[in-house]
């Protein structure tokens, strides 16, 4: 264990994790409002019969449900992540970040120098703009026994948050880092949200 970054650094990773949870806030109000509002066409459609209304309600309902979900992952990994960015603790590391259809956005953390796969993967539960650089972790980096483990904040040496997300367990993290060397299929590269592995700078 090393001695933690400067109070400053986390300081300013705090306030990134600020704008981040705020973003998850909000997108977590608007998807709860699509429910609400899909509920209420749907409820009037079948008191009025009508068919064509079912069908512009349904969609709305369904995909402000999938939205509230998925935000609502995100707003608790971030309230978490700021538990163990205040408590800690923190290790260097030097992180590798990837996209990639279908196991997501993810984090490779190398705790030592020597390693060339990482010590363990972080899975972020929405896509980020992913890069390599050296940072900081903080909270515990323990591999999980099950598939997604315990929260942890990764942040760089200027204290810009990469991610806040769970560590998942070894055989997860040893399976997606393998498939992030390899290329994609044609629809992933297409639809524009896959990034390779990229190079430390």
């Amino acid at each position: 264990m090393m001695d933690g970054p400067p109070h400053e650094t986390v300081e300013r990773a705090r306030m990134s994790l600020n704008r981040d949870r705020h973003t998850s806030r909000l997108a977590v109000i608007w998807s709860a409002v699509g429910v609400a509002l899909g509920l209420g066409l749907a409820i009037l459609a079948f008191a009025l019969g009508a068919v064509l209304l079912v069908g512009v309600a349904l969609p709305i309902l369904v995909t402000g449900a999938s939205l509230f979900c998925f935000y609502a992952v995100a707003l608790s990994r971030s309230v978490a992540a700021g538990r163990v960015l205040d408590e800690g603790p923190y290790q260097r590391v030097h992180v590798v970040g990837w996209t990639r259809p279908p196991d997501g956005c993810n984090l490779g953390l190398f705790l030592s120098e020597s390693r060339a796969d990482p010590d363990v993967v972080v899975r972020l539960p929405t896509v980020r703009s992913v890069t390599s650089a050296d940072g900081w972790v903080a909270g515990d980096v323990t591999p999980s026994l099950g598939r997604v483990g315990r929260v942890v904040a990764v942040f760089r040496n200027d204290g810009e948050i990469l991610g806040a997300g769970a560590i998942v367990a070894t055989y997860v993290g040893r399976e997606r880092w393998a498939e992030s060397q390899r290329a994609p299929d044609r629809l992933s590269r297409r639809s524009g949200v896959w990034r390779p592995v990229k190079p430390e700078p």
